[in-house]
């Protein structure tokens, strides 16, 4: 919001969103305002304020126009977003009515928008949208209207989540994503069946957070995603369908966090040395045919936070002698 109400502007060479999060930094320091929760990287998701200071800040928020809460869709399933005095109120979404997105140009974030109740076509008139979210797609196509170069939105955009509800995105679609995107094109969400993984060099370069949910991969997906130079957070749900996973030399530079969840068929994972030299936290959860650790993970020396759930006891067992001395390491273990 800073950024949107020109409060912060770029300076020199450092951006304007880099420069938010240190003035946030120095609120936080100076007990202004508290942490509510942070990222698996130490950014700062969520803060709040002490009573008095968020009554002090409504009253002058109020006073200059600085923000309004617009309040979208049925009264079981609300969205809000927060938007600039630029933007007006909109009206309570119900029954057949469609939310009329045209009117929000200016708005630059977007959470849980229902493709249901709402013209997906209009996104592109969204040309200040910097972070998407949208569930209930029919299809990935759907976004063909934001994809599909020139495309104004894709200017701006930096974040996007996808939930595709039955189809299948085919790698034609999100290879011609991707290629579209801006370069400072930084998180990726999709949930959804993936035909197969685009080539490494079809994403983005300065991508950080990827999530893959369903996407029931017959690929070992590590053998793509470990070429992308600077992924930081990685998480990985029923993405993946084969026996064998390996993570390669020199694969996953930067990755400082990975999490792994319902992979049915999974029984081997190799982490060759060389790879995964930066991580930090990696978290396993519900893999039935996993029985042993993975191959080489004793050569993780920057691991310190490891998280086992719903693990098989063979697995549970072996973790627990293998890794339960190493001081370094917080162990946590859900069975």
């Amino acid at each position: 919001m800073w950024v949107a109400e020109g409060i912060v502007t770029s300076m020199n060479e450092e951006k304007a969103e880099d420069i938010a999060e240190r003035y946030l930094g120095e609120l936080i320091d100076r007990c202004m305002v508290e942490v509510g929760a942070r990222s698996l990287t130490g950014r700062v998701k969520t803060c709040r304020l002490h009573d008095l200071m968020r009554d002090l800040c409504l009253l002058k928020a109020k006073e200059q126009s600085f923000l309004q809460g617009i309040h979208l869709g049925h009264e079981k399933e609300p969205i809000t977003v927060f938007s600039s005095s630029m933007v007006p109120v909109m009206p309570t979404v119900t029954g057949a009515t469609k939310l009329r997105l045209s009117d929000l140009c200016h708005l630059e974030t977007l959470s849980l928008l229902d493709a249901r109740k709402s013209n997906v076509k209009e996104l592109v008139k969204l040309t200040s949208l910097r972070k998407l979210e949208i569930v209930s797609l029919e299809s990935f196509e759907e976004l063909e209207v934001i994809f599909n170069s020139p495309s104004p939105i894709l200017n701006s955009l930096r974040s996007l989540s996808v939930e595709i509800l039955d189809d299948r995105v085919e790698e034609g679609n999100l290879t011609q994503f991707l290629q579209a995107c801006h370069n400072d094109f930084y998180r990726l969400s999709i949930d959804g069946a993936l035909s197969k993984l685009p080539d490494p060099s079809k994403f983005k370069p300065n991508l950080s957070k990827l999530r893959l949910s369903r996407s029931k991969l017959l690929n070992d997906p590590m053998a793509t995603l470990g070429k992308l130079p600077h992924l930081k957070v990685l998480e990985l749900w029923d993405a993946y369908d084969g026996k064998k996973m390996v993570c390669s030399c020199e694969d996953f530079p930067q990755l400082n966090s990975l999490f792994i969840s319902d992979f049915p068929k999974l029984e081997e994972w190799t982490i060759n040395e060389g790879s995964l030299p930066n991580l930090f936290n990696l978290k396993i959860r519900q893999c039935e045919q996993m029985e042993r650790i993975p191959n080489g993970l004793n050569l993780i020396a920057t691991l310190q936070k490891l998280e086992i759930i719903w693990m098989p006891d063979a697995f549970v067992n072996m973790i627990k002698v293998e890794v339960q001395h190493v001081h370094s390491i917080s162990l946590s273990i859900v069975e």
